[in-house]
């Protein structure tokens, strides 16, 4: 990976790794966010290159592993907040509900 990206250091790679667990690993525009001083597509076209080459990495489960942990955790609070839509249709921009509340302040733990 280093060959075709010298600016990208060992620092760029973990924040790259933990914004791909945080985002999920397609969310481009929120891991450039999260990976200081790198453009969305400096970052698009890493993340390909990344996904092309991942198996060549030592620690490929760990890192996988982590990400997919972190999808996991997206898609169960994308879940939640669905099922909060349906059961009080109306409340998906609103925070008055006690139960929309609760639940925002236990997403941003």
């Amino acid at each position: 990976l280093q060959e075709g990206f010298t600016t990208w250091n060992k620092r760029d790679f973990n924040l790259f790794i933990k914004a791909c667990e945080k985002w999920g690993r397609d969310d481009v525009e929120n891991i450039a966010d999260d990976v200081e001083g790198k453009t969305p597509e400096e970052v698009k076209a890493y993340m390909e290159v990344f996904w092309e080459r991942a198996n060549e990495l030592q620690d490929l489960e760990k890192i996988n592993s982590q990400i997919e942990r972190g999808e996991a955790k997206i898609e169960r609070r994308q879940n939640t907040r669905r099922a909060l839509e349906l059961r009080w249709p109306g409340t998906e921009h609103r925070s008055t509900n006690k139960d929309a509340v609760r639940y925002k302040q236990r997403e941003t733990l």
